[in-house]
């Protein structure tokens, strides 16, 4: 088939080179391209004591002193995975939207290529319209030598100016209506991308024949964030489709058993992760009643007892150094002002007082006054009236 052939082909204009200690190279080798600088990315191993420390691409720029490019850091089980769930994604749509699909790469390849071809056509008529300019030209030219107005050397030197200029437009023209039929051949790759989905059943695994028949190109991205936040673009080039995405509303049963998969991953690890964490504090416990035990009845080793006293005094120490240093950071306190009571002792005894402290006794009595005029005023009011005979 044609498409084997082509297969067959790529893979053979691909250098690849196996690792140290293996036989057969990464079968991701020749497929991974940086997106920065477009140098192919390469395997980085080690392999000690048979297993692997380290199995992942980088960019080729990156290791040559000639280019100046970022790492493109991405491990092989990382990308596999992406790619595999992008050929499980894609394939499902296909067998389950056949219809809408084709409509889609279709409208998608009439978007990006319609305008290319538009100005490939308009080159075309351009270039025709020159190469037969020239060839009146090229015929004047034959007819000003003959007569003698144009003489050999001229002759000569614009003869060949007018036959590089042609044998160039004649490249281009070539290469422009090249481009016009790819387009078009485009239009039926679809069809060819459907019976390649067909051809496969099972999509569970991403095997080397599925690798090379699903992927045109890989065009990995600099990663950004350490650790579990670390994020990184990875676009995914399908042969005869290109950059497909399928719809976000679209959810495929293999992208909601793996969604259950990694929850029921995440709450076992969590639950793991509380057992661990609960026996090392009933372990700490138990060590610690034991020590408390031990200590009481006197058992304890000198060297037990030199470190019980380190510790003890590291903690007083520490102790120490945490309630100055919150004391240090807490605002100071105003003095505490004396009660009213306090205030008429010292006033008996003759004492002077601040003038803050006298408005405050003074507001205290006239406070004391108030209420009781009230309560007169109340009781004067609760009386009965006396009747008058």
């Amino acid at each position: 088939m044609e498409e084997t052939w082509r297969t067959v082909q790529k893979i053979r204009e691909t250098v690849r080179r196996a690792p140290k200690r293996q036989n057969a190279p990464n079968r991701l080798t020749g497929l991974l391209y940086c997106a920065d600088c477009g140098s192919k990315l390469t395997h980085r191993y080690n392999l000690v004591q048979g297993k692997w420390i380290e199995d992942a691409f980088v960019c080729s720029g990156y290791r040559q002193l000639t280019h100046d490019c970022t790492m493109h850091y991405i491990p092989t089980a990382k990308i596999e995975a992406a790619i595999l769930a992008v050929i499980q994604r894609v394939s499902w749509y296909v067998r389950h939207n056949e219809k809408e699909f084709t409509e889609r790469v279709r409208e998608a390849s009439d978007l990006n290529q319609e305008k290319t071809v538009k100005e490939c056509k308009q080159k075309i008529s351009k270039a025709q319209k020159r190469h037969k300019e020239l060839d009146g030209l090229v015929k004047k030219l034959y007819e000003g030598n003959a007569t003698g107005k144009i003489p050999d050397k001229h002759f000569t030197r614009l003869l060949n100016e007018y036959d590089e200029e042609q044998t160039g437009l004649e490249t281009s023209i070539a290469e422009w209506q090249r481009q016009i039929e790819s387009w078009n051949a485009d239009r039926l790759k679809t069809d060819q991308f459907i019976q390649l989905v067909k051809r496969y059943t099972d999509f569970s695994e991403l095997t080397t024949p599925m690798l090379n028949e699903f992927i045109e190109k890989v065009v990995v991205h600099e990663g950004e964030g350490r650790g579990n936040d670390r994020r990184q673009r990875i676009d995914i080039y399908l042969n005869f489709i290109g950059a497909f995405e399928v719809p976000e509303y679209i959810v495929t049963p293999a992208e909601v058993e793996e969604q259950r998969r990694q929850r029921e991953e995440q709450a076992a690890k969590e639950a793991r992760s509380k057992e661990l964490a609960k026996a090392r504090y009933e372990k700490r416990k138990a060590e610690k009643r034991e020590f408390t035990a031990r200590k009481k009845a006197g058992l304890l080793t000198p060297e037990e007892l030199e470190a019980e006293e380190k510790r003890l005094a590291h903690n007083r120490e520490w102790q120490k150094e945490w309630r100055e240093k919150r004391k240090a950071s807490e605002p100071e306190k105003p003095p505490k002002q004396k009660s009213i009571k306090e205030l008429m002792a010292i006033e008996k005894t003759g004492a002077d007082l601040t003038p803050e402290e006298t408005e405050r006794l003074a507001a205290y009595r006239r406070k004391k006054a108030d209420q009781q005029r009230a309560r007169r005023e109340k009781q004067k009011a609760d009386q009965p009236e006396e009747k008058v005979s």
